[in-house]
């Protein structure tokens, strides 16, 4: 198993840790295929690689598609989504514990 140290002095946003990921060798198309899962949709998501304070890394954007907007899911939704995902059971109970607290 790896391990990956976050430090995350000025705080790290979901798609800072996608992009994260992504450096760290998890496939844009394999992320797309896990999400795809959650029957969301209504979004695509970018990568690209980015310079920031002379350190490279990947940034990744979540574009809503048809120029809409995301609707911001309550957490009741949240849960009902994993809930009904074809996930395995590991991942599921992990998502559900995160999402309660």
């Amino acid at each position: 198993m790896k391990t990956a140290y976050i430090q995350s002095i000025g705080g790290a946003s979901g798609d800072m840790l996608l992009g994260a990921l992504l450096d760290l060798g998890l496939s844009l198309d394999a992320l797309r295929q896990e999400l795809d899962k959650l029957d969301i949709g209504g979004y695509e998501l970018v990568s690209a690689a980015d310079i920031r304070c002379e350190i490279r890394g990947t940034k990744l954007t979540v574009v809503p598609s048809d120029n809409g907007h995301l609707a911001p899911l309550s957490p009741r939704a949240q849960l009902d989504i994993v809930a009904s995902a074809p996930l395995t059971e590991w991942v599921r109970a992990q998502a559900t514990r995160i999402l309660n607290i």
